[in-house]
């Protein structure tokens, strides 16, 4: 792998496989059962949508993420002064937001926790791209983060530690290492993610590259 380390899943004798992006509906809807894990929440939305769209169940854990999603909207909206349905003015509204964060904390050391908000930011501009309005944004993020399980679930990493699965998928391994990680332990986090990832399946483990 890309740290020279000896990374193996659970099963010696198990399936690796490389797809694109482009095939990964395809591939997931002929499994009876999948965890998807990925660095980052944001590029898991879109892919959640079309399951559901093709009446497959899936859900992103995370119940935090969806009360802090819904938070983060809220004080978007009202910070910004933004109408419901103007979906234009919420996602330049998400822009500044995120920029008012980086200058406010420009000298701080740690960096981390506003990488943490700028993918819930990302989330909520690829809602845009399936809503109509704040309030349907809400109820999407109802929606995709459900408490219940699936039958194809989504999660970051660092939410599947300690799960496992007949078949995994890593989608976009090329978010690892966070291009964030400035320090050594920030670093070494990111190895540390990488082998978590690469260590949840117990049969097929399959690597989902973005598309260029």
């Amino acid at each position: 792998n890309k740290y020279g380390l000896n990374i193996q899943s659970s099963k010696e004798d198990g399936l690796m496989e490389v797809i694109k992006d482009t095939e990964f509906i395809q591939s997931i809807m002929t499994k009876d059962e999948s965890l998807t894990v990925c660095r980052n929440n944001a590029p898991m939305v879109e892919f959640v949508f079309q399951l559901l769209l093709n009446n497959v169940g899936a859900v992103i854990r995370g119940k935090e993420i969806k009360e802090d999603l819904i938070n983060d909207a809220m004080q978007i909206k009202n910070k910004y002064n933004v109408n419901d349905n103007d979906i234009t003015g919420f996602i330049k509204a998400c822009e500044l937001h995120i920029e008012s964060l980086y200058k406010k904390y420009a000298e701080a050391k740690n960096k981390s926790f506003i990488a943490v908000i700028e993918d819930r930011i990302e989330v909520l501009k690829v809602l845009c791209n399936r809503s109509d309005t704040i309030t349907q944004i809400c109820e999407n993020i109802y929606k995709l983060f459900a408490s219940e399980s699936a039958k194809h679930v989504f999660s970051t990493i660092h939410k599947a530690k300690g799960e496992e699965c007949k078949v995994v998928y890593l989608l976009h391994p090329e978010l690892l290492p966070s291009p964030k990680a400035e320090t050594e332990d920030e670093k070494q986090q990111e190895i540390n993610l990488d082998i978590v990832a690469r260590s949840r399946s117990l049969s097929e483990f399959i690597e989902v590259l973005k598309t260029k």
